[in-house]
C-alpha cells in the first residue's frame, strides 16, 4: 500500500496501481483488505478513471467474511459515490459500455446496501455504516438547494456555483434500474424513514434518526417533510400507548436517553 502510494505521488500509472491493490483487495489476511479499502477510497478519488474496474471489486467485498471488512467497505463505498456518479454523469446521454457498466454497478451496490440496515443477519457496526452509506446516496442524488438555502455538511457536497457540472447531473441520471438518481434518493430516504418506526435495534434508531435530522434534513430541504414525519412519529411511538400503557418501540433503559437526544436534535 505504501508503494502504491508513493507511485501515485510520482505520478505512477493508475492501472498499474489498480492491478496490485485488486490483489490486496483479496488478500487472505482480513487486517490487509481493510487496509488496502482504506487506500482504495484515496485512490478511487484521485484516479476516478479506474472506478470501472474498482467498484465492482468494492462491492463484491460487501460480502466479507470479516465485519470490519465491511464496514469498512461500506465507508469506502460512500465516499466513491459522487466521483464514481460524477463519471457517468459526464458522459452525458450516449454512455460508452464502460459508463453502462459503471452505472449498473452502482445500481446493484445500492441495493445491496440498502438492504443492510435491517439486516437481522448483521452486527450494529456493519449495519449503522449501511445507514451512512444510505445518507452520502441520498445527499449525492438529491438535488442541492439554491445557493444561500440550506446548510452544508459534511460529505453532503457544497451550495453554490463550486459544484461541479457533471454533479449538477447525478439527480437526473436514469442509471437506479430506469429510475432516476433522484427517485431512487427518495425510496432509499423511504427506507431510512422506516427505521425510526420499526427499528432493529436501539444502535441502529440512533444513527438513523441522527442522519435524518442532522445531515440529510439540513443539507437537502425538500427531505424536511419525510424526515420530520418520521421523527414526530417516531417519539410518539417511544411513548406509552393510552390504551395499554405500552410503548410501540421497546428501548432498553439503558439506550432509551440516547435514542431521545437524537430526536430532539
Amino acid at each position: 500500500i505504501e508503494q502504491a502510494q508513493s507511485s501515485l505521488a510520482d505520478g505512477g500509472a493508475g492501472e498499474a496501481v489498480l492491478d496490485d491493490l485488486l490483489a490486496l483487495l483479496s488478500d487472505d489476511e482480513a487486517e490487509v483488505r481493510r487496509g488496502a479499502l482504506v487506500f482504495a477510497e484515496e485512490f478511487g478519488q484521485l484516479v476516478p478513471a479506474v472506478l470501472p474496474r474498482l467498484l465492482p471489486a468494492l462491492r463484491a467485498m460487501l460480502g466479507d467474511s470479516s465485519a470490519p471488512v465491511v464496514k469498512r467497505c461500506l465507508l469506502t463505498c460512500g465516499g466513491l459515490l459522487r466521483p464514481a456518479l460524477s463519471l457517468v454523469a459526464a458522459g452525458g446521454e450516449a454512455l460508452s459500455g464502460e459508463q453502462q457498466a459503471l452505472a449498473a454497478c452502482l445500481s446493484g451496490l445500492r441495493s445491496d446496501a440498502v438492504e443492510m440496515p435491517s439486516s437481522s443477519a448483521l452486527k450494529d457496526p456493519v449495519r449503522t455504516q449501511a445507514v451512512k452509506f444510505c445518507e452520502a446516496l441520498i445527499l449525492a442524488c438529491t438535488p442541492e438547494p439554491p445557493s444561500g438555502e440550506g446548510s452544508g455538511v459534511a460529505g453532503g457536497g457544497t451550495t453554490g456555483g463550486s459544484t461541479s457540472l457533471s454533479e449538477h447531473r447525478i439527480p437526473s441520471l436514469a442509471i437506479f434500474g430506469g429510475e432516476t438518481a433522484e427517485a431512487c434518493a427518495r425510496e432509499t430516504l423511504r427506507r431510512l424513514t422506516a427505521l425510526l418506526v420499526d427499528p432493529p435495534s436501539p444502535t441502529v434508531l440512533c444513527v438513523a434518526a441522527s442522519s435524518l435530522a442532522l445531515s440529510i434534513g439540513r443539507a437537502r430541504p425538500t427531505t424536511l417533510p419525510s424526515v420530520v414525519q418520521a421523527l414526530t412519529s417516531c417519539q410518539a411511538r417511544l411513548l406509552p400507548d393510552p390504551a395499554d400503557g405500552v410503548a410501540r418501540i421497546a428501548i432498553p433503559a439503558a439506550g432509551l436517553a440516547n435514542v431521545q437526544q437524537a430526536l430532539k436534535l
